[in-house]
């Protein structure tokens, strides 16, 4: 290759330097001899490549040398292969490709060097936040979240939402695994998407908002209860105080009366629990003076159900129908009311007789029948239970061809 020859292609490479030369960051080790004295053998070079075509420069600036292909090149000293802020990018491609800043690692300062940015992440390192979600490139890298999308993954919150301000993470869509997404907790429940359980109550946030009670707070109802602790222990109705309807709030009888919340008349005694501490009788104790007749029973009919009378409780007589208050219980009857007594009534019919009586609920019946006012008196067909909620008539149709003349009608509790 004759002078003329080296001087054009010496021309050509100045031209190429004085363009957008992307530069390969990697060194390679060549032979030359430097005019200057400066650069001995086996100096370090850095691999500017275009299409086509091969040129190694020295990493030493304003020198002029020779490489093994014999070509002569002179290199500028305005930083064509230097890395001042070792980012990994040559300053020349920073200025003349990247529009970065040679002489700042971080341009954009999102946390990532610009060359991470170009080769590693494919990042842009002149945009902080490429996506605008109040995550920089470099905490989308941290976070493991998509520097692209704002909502990396789609629970309604932005990236920079999630980890800024409620602390869940970006790349679940529901944090606390209540069956509730981020986005929907802050947005449309207002409850803390990094709890399952926002009112600590016992129930999971989609738990409260399936049967209707307020996630936020631990009663609903304001009954002393906490929503969890009815659902899951005393099965009462969290959205309900009283569930039972007997005038006490459930709260009251579990942890005060100890009285059944879900039953009205816990002793069965005819009162409600709310009207037994009314009149003060034991809402767990259906005969509270011990005279053997329920409390509710002698509310109904004006005794006192705080008095025991001793044994002449049971055959006292207040009414004068020669039944006592025993009886009258047994019988469903009113001992303050003298028409009031339990009596068997014979119609006639076509057919014979037909005997009927007014029955309680839960009390067994048995007719007896004899030919002697006397006796003996047998029974007259089974018992009958009545089994209704309020009194009724019951009847008994005696089999014609065995008439009898008297009968009697027993009942038992």
């Amino acid at each position: 290759m004759n002078h003329y020859t080296r001087f054009a292609v010496c021309l050509f490479c100045l031209a190429l330097f004085k363009g957008k030369i992307i530069a390969d960051d990697f060194t390679e080790t060549s032979r030359v001899t430097d005019s200057s004295g400066g650069v001995s053998a086996n100096e370090d070079y850095t691999n500017l490549s275009t299409v086509g075509q091969t040129y190694h420069t020295s990493t030493t600036t304003g020198v002029t040398f020779v490489n093994q292909s014999g070509f002569i090149n002179t290199i500028l000293s305005e930083g064509v292969i230097r890395d001042t802020d070792k980012d990994g990018l040559l300053d020349v491609n920073e200025v003349n490709f990247y529009g970065t800043n040679p002489n700042l690692a971080d341009t954009d300062g999102d946390g990532l060097n610009d060359g991470d940015e170009i080769r590693k992440h494919k990042t842009d390192p002149l945009v902080v936040d490429k996506d605008q979600d109040g995550l920089g490139d470099g905490e989308e890298i941290a976070n493991g979240t998509n520097w692209e999308v704002a909502d990396t993954d789609a629970d309604g919150l932005i990236d920079g939402e999630e980890v800024h301000i409620h602390e869940t993470d970006p790349n679940l869509t529901d944090t606390d695994t209540d069956g509730l997404t981020d986005g929907d907790e802050v947005k449309k429940h207002g409850t803390d998407p990094t709890k399952a359980d926002t009112d600590n109550d016992g129930l999971s946030d989609l738990d409260e908002i399936t049967k209707g009670t307020k996630p936020k707070v631990a009663d609903t109802d304001g009954d002393g209860l906490k929503d969890g602790e009815e659902v899951n222990n005393y099965e009462t109705n969290p959205l309900l105080a009283d569930t039972d309807g007997d005038g006490l709030p459930d709260g009251y009888e579990v942890k005060q009366s100890k009285t059944n919340p879900l039953l009205s008349d816990t002793d069965k005694d005819g009162l409600k629990d709310g009207d037994e501490l009314f009149h003060k009788t034991e809402p767990l104790n259906p005969d509270t003076d011990g005279d053997l007749l329920p409390d509710g029973w002698e509310i109904v009919r004006g005794l006192d159900p705080l008095q025991h009378d001793g044994d002449s409780a049971l055959t006292y007589d207040p009414d004068g129908d020669g039944m006592s208050n025993a009886d009258e219980l047994v019988a469903g009857t009113d001992p303050l009311d003298g028409n009031s007594y339990f009596t068997l009534n014979i119609d006639s019919t076509i057919d014979g007789i037909r005997l009927r009586w007014n029955a309680i609920p839960e009390l067994t019946y048995q007719v007896f029948a004899s030919d002697s006012v006397t006796g003996p008196y047998q029974p007259l067909g089974p018992a009958q239970k009545h089994e209704g909620p309020a009194a009724t008539e019951m009847d008994w149709q005696p089999d014609p061809d065995k008439p009898k003349s008297f009968y009697r009608l027993q009942v038992t509790r």
